[in-house]
C-alpha cells in the first residue's frame, strides 16, 4: 500500500513539485491524488465538490465542517444558483484553508506564535 504524501500546496505553487491531497478530501479508492499544478488541483476538487452538491449535500457539509470552513462563507456561496460556480468557490475555500493551516503549523514550529 502506497503511503500518501503530506499535503504541501505551498511548495507546489512555488516550486512546481507534485503533491497529494489530505486524506479527508473526497478521494475515490485507487484514485490518483497527486497534481502538478494549482489549476489541475482546483479543477479536480471542483469536480468532486460539484458531485457532492448534486448527490450528497450532507457529506459536503460534514467535509466543510471538518476542514473548518466558516459557515458564513459557505452559506453565502450556497445562496447562488450555479452549481459549477459554487463548486469552484468551495474548492478555492478548501485550498486556502489548507494553506492557512500550513502557515499556522510553520509559525508554531518556528516559535512565531
Amino acid at each position: 500500500m502506497e503511503k500518501k504524501q503530506n499535503f504541501d500546496i505551498g511548495n507546489c505553487i512555488t516550486s512546481n513539485k507534485p503533491f497529494a491531497v489530505p486524506s479527508y478530501w473526497p478521494v475515490a479508492p485507487g484514485e490518483e491524488v497527486q497534481f502538478e499544478d494549482y489549476t489541475t488541483l482546483l479543477e479536480w476538487l471542483s469536480s468532486k465538490i460539484f458531485y457532492l452538491l448534486q448527490h450528497d449535500f450532507p457529506a459536503l457539509l460534514q467535509l466543510l465542517y471538518y476542514i473548518d470552513i466558516p459557515e458564513a462563507l459557505s452559506n453565502s456561496i450556497f445562496q447562488q444558483k450555479d452549481l459549477e460556480w459554487m463548486a469552484r468557490q468551495i474548492a478555492e475555500l478548501m485550498i486556502r484553508r489548507e494553506l492557512k493551516k500550513k502557515e499556522t503549523r510553520q509559525k508554531y514550529r518556528t516559535g512565531e506564535y
